[in-house]
């Protein structure tokens, strides 16, 4: 029995070294955690000494224009379109991987890519599924009277389709600003581990600039931004874990056809799922939508089949 015992707890310390998301974690979420504190009812007057700030600041308020600006809404260049240009080139180079004279020599560069796109297309429906869930109201219609402040974590007072489109929690831009974060983990699994330390430095301030201009601007509170760019790293470090220790199968003749951008689709719509049946639970508790029953059962279905997919995926 002592034996069974050791073995045991020698087996889960292995996997804690081999887990290579865990410091990131841990790290990320007791950081997280020291900075919610303040913020958690100091969100509003941060916002507003921010406003304030950027009224006399002819800088920051170029900054906050361009920040929010975008070509694909119909606007001047802005800091946006960095993030669309680089997931538009990287969405090209992954399908000409595909070609098959490059399918043996560009399986590398294959993966890679596909860790990419799967990290960026995480980013967009965990953001959107926080957003529809904690219906967190913008500092604006706060500050204008409109909505009562709620705390971050806490359940805001936006209806649905209005917590889809303009939720304040998470930030949208900060999420996508933090395009540069899947390129720090493609160096820090590759030969190349001496350029993983300035790009995360570059990843992380080029997010937090970003996020810092949707402050100045009154569209989301600090503590938006701070876990945006938290459960950024939080999706790069676990895709990571899983999809490079794949890494063996581009030289396996059993491999899938296009195994890794299948288990990102799956997991996305895994993702997708879960958060449907967390925002189903919501409205029947607190709104008593009998009808969210039905498509709350449906999403869990849902759910754990593309779970199941992406798993046996993985098993293969």
């Amino acid at each position: 029995m002592p034996s069974e015992t050791t073995s045991s707890s020698q087996n889960f310390w292995i996997w804690i070294d081999r887990a290579r998301m865990f410091p990131w974690f841990v790290g990320s979420l007791l950081a997280g955690i020291l900075l919610s504190f303040p913020l958690y009812h100091g969100d509003l007057a941060a916002v507003g000494w921010a406003v304030e700030v950027a009224r006399d600041s002819p800088w920051i308020t170029w900054w906050t224009d361009v920040s929010d600006r975008s070509l694909f809404q119909g606007e001047p260049p802005g800091a946006q379109d960095v993030t669309y240009v680089a997931v538009i080139a990287v969405l090209v180079i992954y399908i000409v991987s595909l070609a098959p004279r490059l399918t043996q020599g560009w399986a590398e560069i294959r993966l890679w890519a596909g860790y990419y796109l799967c990290c960026m297309l995480c980013f967009l429906v965990v953001n959107r599924g926080l957003k529809a869930f904690f219906a967190r109201v913008r500092p604006g219609d706060v500050l204008r009277g409109d909505h009562i402040f709620s705390p971050m974590w806490l359940l805001g007072h936006y209806d649905l389709p209005e917590a889809l489109s303009k939720g304040s929690f998470t930030s949208g831009h900060t999420t996508t600003a933090m395009f540069l974060l899947p390129v720090f983990f493609i160096f820090l699994h590759s030969a190349y581990r001496s350029f993983a330390g300035p790009v995360f430095v570059l990843a992380v301030a080029w997010g937090a600039s970003l996020g810092a201009g949707r402050v100045f601007s009154g569209s989301h509170y600090p503590g938006d931004v701070l876990w945006a760019m938290i459960v950024c790293l939080w999706i790069c470090a676990f895709t990571s874990t899983h999809l490079f220790s794949l890494h063996r199968r581009h030289g396996s003749p059993a491999s899938p056809w296009l195994w890794e951008l299948r288990i990102t689709i799956f997991a996305a719509f895994a993702l997708l799922g879960l958060f449907l049946v967390l925002i189903g639970m919501k409205e029947m508790i607190f709104y008593g939508a009998w009808y969210w029953v039905a498509a709350t059962a449906l999403a869990a279905y849902f759910a754990w089949t593309c779970f199941e997919k992406a798993a046996f995926l993985a098993r293969r």
